[in-house]
């Protein structure tokens, strides 16, 4: 009986991962397609203190290692895209600055 208990739990707690990560991924599709509608201003908007829903969503995070995971590595990817972009600028602007040097 302390087994079929032990592993209720661990499927009950299994389930509720995977029930946390569907609603995730829901609020997540739906941002984006409200983002979608209102056009490229909303991605501006975004400020980098977290608002408290945003401290909440990061202490359920704290709970689940996918979605800890899974935002680092969203969060991975936009870093390195900024950073890829602001190269590509500075590059552009060192040719230009070489291209157009007085001799």
């Amino acid at each position: 009986e302390r087994q079929l208990s032990w592993r209720q739990r661990l499927e009950d707690e299994r389930d509720r991962r995977r029930r946390e990560q569907r609603e995730a991924q829901e609020c997540e599709l739906r941002a984006q397609r409200r983002a979608a509608s209102s056009g490229p201003l909303s991605s501006r908007r975004r400020s980098r203190t977290p608002t408290p829903r945003g401290r909440e969503e990061a202490a359920a995070d704290s709970r689940d290692p996918d979605a800890v995971f899974a935002d680092f590595y969203e969060r991975s990817r936009e870093w390195q895209r900024r950073r890829d972009e602001r190269v590509e600028r500075l590059q552009d602007e060192e040719f230009l600055r070489q291209t157009t040097a007085p001799r």
